[in-house]
């Protein structure tokens, strides 16, 4: 589709830029509509029953083209384009398309929080249904636990309770202690190490060799935990300038969340440290 030469409701006539009338209908159309709650594609479907194109012959519109439309700032008017909008038609749709982007927002970040909420019972996902008009309950589909909507609001203030704490410093990350378990490679490359350093014949060459594979032996022995932890302080320190939400957040330092059926909850964060609340 080739591109128009002047958006949508302006033509160019005698050398100067003028409303076009028909065109300019839909504009205050689509503003309208949108402003009230309808959807891109539903004005689409509406638009494309009609008979003024977007461009061309081809009446068919789609989403992209309304977006295209409501994106479009030059309807209020300027020294070149004549105004189609009043300042209120465009700010109106303008809170609504703002409205729309934060609702988007919200449920991505409500999929990541669901994505790591297990069952404190059989360990499976669980659901967030709608419990009357306003709350949700907690549910597993598999072994049928069911946290109320009381219990479900308690753990869900809880976690957010707990998100600022961790936020402001106020809980520590800690790194759990793993149990100190022989290593027989690691021992073996200890002394091979040692030997190197202390050789009459000092090889550099081959004590750097050693110095990396024992660093790697280390790091495997001891695990990530450490630098998981450090990566979880780092989010944590930098969550306000990043304007990462609590959904967010939980998914970038959480392995799980379990909830119980009484609204108490298990976080789980990768380094393996485990906090409990609700």
């Amino acid at each position: 589709m080739r591109n128009r030469k002047q958006p949508f409701g302006y033509e160019l006539k005698n050398g100067r830029i003028v409303v076009a009338v028909r065109e300019a209908e839909i504009v205050k159309q689509i503003f309208r509509g949108y402003a009230l709650g309808e959807s891109l594609q539903n004005i689409a479907t509406l638009l494309s029953a009609g008979d003024v194109p977007y461009m061309g012959d081809c009446v068919r519109w789609n989403k992209n083209m309304v977006s295209r439309i409501l994106a479009c700032g030059l309807y209020l008017g300027n020294d070149e384009y004549p105004a189609i909008l009043t300042q209120d038609e465009y700010e109106n749709a303008l809170a609504g398309r703002q409205a729309v982007q934060r609702d988007t927002a919200k449920s991505r970040q409500n999929r990541m929080l669901r994505s790591i909420c297990l069952c404190s019972v059989c360990g499976s996902e669980v659901s967030f249904a709608r419990s009357g008009k306003k709350g949700k309950q907690c549910e597993c589909q598999k072994c049928g636990m069911l946290a109320g909507k009381a219990a479900t609001e308690k753990a869900l203030r809880g976690i957010a309770s707990l998100c600022k704490a961790m936020r402001d410093g106020e809980i520590k990350i800690l790194t759990p202690k793993r149990e100190d378990k022989p290593n027989a490679i690691l021992h073996q490359l200890e002394l091979s190490f040692d030997e190197a350093l202390n050789s009459d014949s000092f090889d550099e060459n081959a004590a750097v060799s050693l110095a990396f594979r024992l660093a790697a032996a280390r790091y495997e022995t001891s695990g990530d935990g450490e630098y998981q932890s450090m990566r979880i302080r780092g989010l944590l320190e930098n969550s306000g300038t990043q304007e990462l939400s609590d959904e967010e957040l939980l998914y970038q330092i959480a392995t799980s969340i379990q909830i119980c059926q009484n609204g108490m909850f298990l976080i789980e964060l990768t380094n393996g440290h485990v906090l409990e609340g609700g």
